[in-house]
């Protein structure tokens, strides 16, 4: 008499099989879950602070209008610039108009905001220029900090911050930190504390690898140690020419630096 159950082999296959699919869905979870919260998703950049405590860096906190917005066109250009010359500061850098123009053959990004400070541009260094993962990174920021009364020390401190968040995540990424500039004001604010924050700039770069400095004060500064209206029409802001002096400036850093040859 013939046994009318299934062989054994049969009858388990099944149930090997579900087993099989339900360890194998386990895994993707498990896979997917790691990879959301290591990279999470997001639509856009990060939101700024509420309160000044939670901003990195010493000092002036100050969200000049549009920030949010220039940040949202940043994102929007992330693929776009990748691999590129990241420059990152204030309005200065910001309305650099012909930046492309002034350096051919060299991708460039421009990640200036007009009236940003140090610890604005630390905060957002990470998204809005390290993302980017650039070729090379030059700074120019601290004038708006000393106009709304940050010390000098406070700004050579970010800039190290920034310095240290580069080496960090950048894994060797050259950095150019251009000298603040020259501007009006009264000859008690000004010259005196830029000249006090350029000093505190070449003694932090002098100690960094990968580090060179853009002397963007001397060729501009007047024998009062301001700018001059010929190149700043509004004692702040470059013109064509003060731009094109500056460009001329960042060649020989930027091949000190190992950005370009």
């Amino acid at each position: 008499m013939t046994d009318p159950s299934p062989a054994p082999a049969e009858s388990a296959r099944p149930r090997r099989d579900k087993l099989h699919l339900f360890w194998l869905a386990a895994l993707a979870v498990i896979v997917l879950a790691s990879v959301f919260f290591h990279f999470p998703y997001r639509a856009g950049p990060a939101a700024p602070p509420k309160w000044s405590g939670a901003w990195p860096g010493r000092g002036v906190v100050r969200v000049p209008g549009g920030w949010d917005d220039r940040r949202k066109e940043f994102w929007k250009s992330r693929e776009r610039d990748r691999g590129a010359v990241a420059f990152v500061g204030d309005s200065i850098t910001e309305w650099w108009a012909d930046l492309a123009g002034a350096f051919p053959g060299l991708r460039v990004a421009n990640r200036g905001i007009a009236g940003d400070v140090s610890r604005g541009v630390l905060f957002r260094l990470g998204e809005d220029v390290l993302d980017l993962e650039p070729r090379g990174v030059v700074i120019l920021v601290g004038t708006n900090d000393l106009r709304f009364g940050g010390t000098p020390e406070d700004v050579a401190f970010n800039i190290a911050e920034m310095i240290r968040e580069v080496e960090k995540r950048g894994k060797g990424t050259p950095v150019v930190i251009c000298l603040v500039m020259p501007r009006e004001g009264a000859v008690d604010l000004f010259p005196g504390k830029i000249l006090a924050l350029n000093a505190l700039i070449l003694k932090e770069a002098a100690l960094k690898k990968g580090v060179a400095v853009c002397d963007t004060w001397a060729p501009f500064a007047d024998e009062r140690g301001l700018a001059r209206d010929e190149e700043f029409p509004d004692l702040l802001h470059p013109n064509a020419k003060g731009y094109a002096k500056w460009a001329e400036a960042l060649v020989p850093a930027m091949k000190e630096a190992g950005i370009v040859k």
